[in-house]
């Protein structure tokens, strides 16, 4: 399956519109954190005919003559999420069961063992995309429409997790007339037993936990090391440096080597001496060199971006350090209150999490730490 390149739409500036094109500049809009209303706002204002609703590679109509079909949320947000883009074409990834008593077959996903992967020419790379989902995901957490009550708990959007299944625990409240009177986190498997094989788990009370997660920050803010420490045990030092000095030395020995190599040759050639078995020798070694020259640059090129993640990696645990010294300030003052929203940006920004089980279970909850924004690079092998 190629990338299609056939003009799609010729916008009032002339510009040319190919499904290539369109991919990239969502995509873009996309990484920019542009929301999807947006992207298909623009897309709308440029005049763009939007693909069909099954989203494949294929238009609905090709000439710039056609009918133009409006932008939708579930269509970019569907492209953003098409592996085809990213150069790859999953087949095998459903199969359909017959349901007693109905007509249709339902639809059943696959597990990812059982996809056959087909590569195909990518239009965009799996980190961006992967990069895009992950924004994605966390804008549909975050949504108003999905914490109409959002600061009656702190771990709420994916940091209150069940013990038994790994989902996200929803955050649930009694009412009392129009007071609240009761806060908790429940698995939503409670609520649907028959479907689902966990035992599932709630709370006694929310602020139990909620409590024990901003004392797990109060104790990061007023003793950073927990942080170094937290990342000292996965990682010590530039994961790159003593490979890269190590192939740097490498290609220095053989660059010297050509350079010998390519003298003698000059000087053979000059003195009358080169037969065409040493000639032969000469060449074919001085291919060899070029083909390790280029394979360890390539490797060079690798490790350099490996060892950016890095340096990026230490700038975000030198910000850690910088908030802790700002708040521990503030907790000084024995009069300080704080907020929610500051005790949840605090929350966000080191990972601070929590496991819940059922009721009897010991513990009934521990408080762990992902610090999701200092992911340092994995060493090459």
């Amino acid at each position: 399956m190629e990338p299609n390149y056939d003009v799609i739409w010729v916008d009032s500036k002339g510009i040319e519109w190919t499904e290539v094109r369109v991919v990239t500049f969502i995509f873009r809009c996309a990484k920019r954190r542009i929301g999807l209303r947006q992207i298909c706002k623009r897309l709308n204002q440029i005049g763009i005919p939007a693909p069909s609703i099954s989203i494949g590679r294929k238009y609905k109509s090709r000439g710039i003559q056609a009918e133009k079909v409006v932008w939708q949320i579930p269509v970019v947000s569907k492209m953003l999420r098409n592996p085809t883009y990213t150069g790859k074409v999953v087949v095998n990834g459903h199969h359909t069961s017959k349901v007693p008593g109905k007509k249709s077959a339902r639809r059943i996903k696959n597990p990812p063992e059982e996809h056959i992967i087909v590569p195909v020419p990518a239009i965009v790379s799996e980190e961006i995309q992967e990069e895009i989902l992950k924004s994605l995901q966390r804008n549909k957490n975050f949504s108003t429409r999905n914490n109409k009550n959002g600061e009656l708990t702190l771990l709420r959007a994916g940091f209150a997790k069940c013990g038994n299944c790994g989902r996200t625990l929803s955050a649930r409240i009694t009412r009392s007339g129009s007071k609240y009177e009761y806060k908790y986190y429940r698995c939503s498997a409670q609520m649907n037993r028959a479907s689902s094989k966990c035992i599932g788990c709630s709370t006694l009370n929310a602020k139990t936990v909620d409590d024990a997660a901003w004392q797990k920050a109060v104790e990061i803010i007023r003793d950073p090391s927990i942080v170094d420490t937290a990342i000292a045990e996965r990682r010590k030092g530039d994961p790159t440096a003593s490979r890269r000095k190590q192939i740097n030395k490498e290609i220095a020995t053989l660059e010297a080597e050509r350079k010998d190599l390519q003298s003698d040759l000059l000087r053979m050639i000059r003195e009358r001496l080169l037969d065409h078995n040493t000639e032969a020798v000469l060449t074919n070694r001085l291919k060899e060199i070029e083909k390790l020259v280029n394979q360890f640059n390539s490797e060079l090129l690798d490790d350099s971006k490996i060892h950016q993640q890095w340096e990026a990696a230490q700038r975000k645990l030198e910000k850690i350090h910088q908030k802790c010294a700002v708040m521990s300030e503030k907790l000084s003052d024995p009069t300080y209150e704080p907020s929610y929203k500051e005790m949840r940006e605090m929350i966000e920004f080191f990972g601070i999490f929590a496991t819940i089980w059922e009721r009897g279970h010991k513990p009934r909850f521990t408080i762990g730490l992902k610090l999701p924004d200092i992911e340092l690079p994995n060493r090459p092998k």
